[in-house]
């Protein structure tokens, strides 16, 4: 259980970095670290599933992070009304064992409004992607003035999302971790709801992300 415990501080301090301004209030601090504490055997299960999954990976001789160019193939140039506008944000880096790759697109609709698409794999390094993802495959929810946010079950293997929408600045974005390996982070301003960015997020190959 240390291994969880160590797992579950980790989670918390990620989501009060993490989660924004209802994190600052002390209602939702104790509703997240009373989710995070009943949901430890859960924390536990989920941690050792990341393990297995990243031993099959390595059994099978997957055990670097996909290059950037072709993380950048499930990001499209245009999607949902929105275009590209610059060049992709997209680097690999590998240092002895460690190596982790990332590729992030920016758009822009013709009403103004702005999306980004962000893809990051964790594949040899799940441990760090359990300890900053953690929260998404608790049930935990968050309504105040600031945002109304929530954690949905996104019906793949080893998955968890989270989606947050900000009231004020009509910001949405959805937050999910496939197959206990990729983080992908899909963020709209000028919404209304999360509705569009889970739709965005629909139209990538999640699947094909959460069995790698």
């Amino acid at each position: 259980m240390k291994a969880v415990s160590m797992l579950v501080m980790g989670s918390i301090a990620g989501w009060a970095v993490g989660c924004g301004e209802q994190m600052r209030q002390a209602q939702e601090t104790a509703k997240v670290i009373s989710s995070v504490t009943q949901n430890a055997p859960k924390a536990e299960s989920l941690q050792q599933q990341f393990e297995r999954r990243q031993a099959e990976r390595r059994a099978k001789g997957d055990t670097t992070t996909l290059h950037y160019e072709k993380l950048l193939e499930y990001i499209p140039t245009s999607i949902a009304g929105y275009q590209a506008v610059g060049d992709p944000d997209a680097s690999t880096t590998s240092f002895g064992s460690f190596s982790i790759s990332s590729a992030k697109r920016d758009y822009k609709s013709p009403s103004g409004s702005r999306l980004s698409i962000e893809l990051i794999d964790y594949n040899a390094n799940s441990a760090s992607l359990a300890l900053a993802g953690l929260g998404v495959y608790l049930n935990m929810s968050v309504d105040n003035e600031q945002e109304r946010s929530q954690t949905f079950d996104p019906g793949l293997p080893i998955s968890g999302a989270w989606e947050s929408f900000r009231k004020k600045t009509h910001r949405a974005e959805v937050l999910y971790v496939l197959g206990g390996r990729f983080l992908l982070r899909v963020s709209a301003t000028e919404q209304n709801n999360t509705e569009q960015v889970k739709s965005i997020a629909q139209q990538l190959n999640l699947r094909a992300l959460a069995s790698l």
